[in-house]
């Protein structure tokens, strides 16, 4: 049998958000009684032959490492080093966790992890005095806690600890790198190039990403979940800053469509419109994506015959700039698809309906699915305040 031991940071709602009821937290004195009395209670519950393996400590979306993981994974690691219980397997790369969600921990399906339980344990600062810690023991077969324990130690000499790593502040392209890339044996870099979103891959940031001596990616997929933006690959999800967001928008000419906006540049409260060029005969519709991710359909399936030039949202017809927030520029990203059928569209909000909460109009990555099977031609509008 095999275990993988998984630690990772969350920097918000730590107890809460733990699944299951933990017991009354214990109070240590210091980091080091803690955590090796939670090792050995761990090792306790454990089966005969249990093979564990500890992986790096990192915050949960910045991917920073703390100083004070080290010695966490020390104090863990005295424990199982010597256990005739349990064996501790080498250090395999990087292994921290994403997000925790269902029956995957992080963005790692248990059932592909390869191991009979895994072990994930998350810390916070919760007080000036006090340091939480969080671990819990999963079932891979029946994703059914096994053990679950939540701690609180004294602070007191952590202080130097509890900092950033400098070393650890990656940027976005980099934790893309560091935590999706990986192809099957044999695939090489421009097969991986030609799995990717046909849209995606032409944005500033998969530019980034897709490099001559860069790393091999599964197909990278967008998602959207817990309310957040995600990047996927198979099980695995990394959250997108929002300021790293506006970068999977870009201008992209079709082979049978093309998109200009009427005017550039653009205020609040100016009308525009747009012309398309269609090359061949078909239907042509026009979507509007906004800087959050929102979609919504201004018009749908417009009959077009080759070489046509049409306006668009209709002759006469036009759209009034607006901000999405008070006084700060705003970009949408409109898209032309064209298809030789009719599209089915009713799924996305129509530009005539009002926003609605929640989650059913973020259709972004819903939208990158259909542009997989149809031609498009995309242009970015700035509004300005």
């Amino acid at each position: 049998m095999r275990i993988v031991f998984l630690l990772f940071v969350l920097s918000y709602g730590l107890v809460g958000s733990t699944v299951g009821k933990a017991q009354e937290k214990v109070f240590y004195p210091n980091l080091k009684a803690g955590v090796t009395a939670v090792a050995q209670e761990i090792e306790k519950s454990l089966p005969e032959k249990a093979q564990v393996r500890l992986s790096s400590f990192v915050e949960q979306f910045s991917k920073e490492r703390w100083f004070v993981s080290e010695p966490i994974e020390l104090y863990l690691r005295q424990v199982f080093s010597t256990s005739s219980k349990v064996q501790l397997l080498a250090k395999r790369g990087d292994l921290g966790l994403q997000q925790e969600r269902g029956n995957e921990i992080s963005g790692y399906q248990l059932d592909e992890s390869q191991a009979d339980y895994v072990i994930s344990a998350k810390y916070q600062v919760s007080t000036e005095k006090k340091l939480v810690i969080v671990i819990e023991v999963k079932e891979v077969k029946s994703h059914s806690i096994l053990f679950l324990r939540s701690i609180e130690v004294n602070r007191t000499g952590l202080n130097k600890l509890l900092i950033v790593d400098p070393q650890y502040q990656l940027t976005f392209e980099q934790r893309v790198k560091n935590e999706l890339s990986g192809c099957p044996l044999g695939m090489g870099g421009q097969q991986s190039i030609a799995l990717q979103n046909k849209y995606l891959i032409k944005t500033p940031l998969f530019e980034n990403l897709f490099t001559d001596d860069g790393p091999c990616f599964r197909k990278i997929y967008l998602k959207r979940t817990q309310k957040k933006w995600h990047l996927s690959t198979q099980n695995n999800y990394l959250a997108i800053p929002q300021d790293d967001f506006e970068r999977l928008f870009t201008q992209a000419r079709g082979s049978s469509i093309a998109l200009a906006a009427s005017r550039s540049p653009i205020k609040a409260g100016d009308s525009f419109y747009f012309i398309a060029n269609s090359k061949k005969d078909g239907f042509v519709s026009l979507i509007d994506v906004y800087e959050n991710g929102q979609v919504a359909v201004i018009q749908s399936n417009r009959q077009v015959y080759a070489n046509d030039r049409i306006q668009l949202p209709g002759l006469g017809m036009s759209l009034q700039a607006g901000l999405f927030e008070a006084g700060k520029t705003t970009v949408d990203l409109y898209i032309a698809l064209w298809s030789p059928e009719k599209l089915e569209l009713e799924r996305y909000l129509q530009a005539d309906e009002s926003l609605v909460e929640g989650e059913q109009t973020f259709k972004f990555g819903e939208l990158l699915k259909l542009m997989e099977k149809v031609d498009f031609s995309t242009t970015l509008v700035r509004t300005n305040p």
